[in-house]
């Protein structure tokens, strides 16, 4: 992905893409770097947002992933996993209110009971 990159900069894909690699291998500085530049060149993709806010998560950069997973929501509101994911940072930031609230949106965007306790 890096060379389809060198050859074309706003390559949408690429960076998602290296970005869930980097991922993968628990390097969330550059995931989110890739991440975040997938996001300059389509801010309207509602995945780049869940993956953004899933990364931050796993660093611990807890705002910053309630920032990313609420414009993910902003784009597509029928998404039960980032309503889950909202959740769960709700839950750590003790707010129990929206956390609730969350897991019933997320349940109610057929996200099933089973990944909700499986997670």
């Amino acid at each position: 992905y890096e060379k389809v990159l060198n050859l074309n900069k706003n390559y949408e894909s690429a960076y998602v893409n290296l970005g869930i690699i980097y991922y993968n291998n628990n390097d969330f500085k550059r995931a989110s770097s890739s991440f975040m530049s997938a996001s300059y060149i389509n801010p309207n993709n509602p995945k780049i947002y869940k993956l953004l806010g899933q990364t931050f998560f796993k660093s611990n950069e807890y705002d910053k992933a309630l920032t990313a997973l609420k414009r993910a929501v902003i784009s597509d509101d029928r998404d039960g996993e980032t309503h889950y994911l909202l959740a769960k940072i709700y839950e750590h930031k003790g707010d129990a209110a929206n956390a609730s609230n969350h897991i019933g949106l997320a349940k109610q965007n057929g996200y099933s009971v089973a990944n909700v306790a499986a997670k």
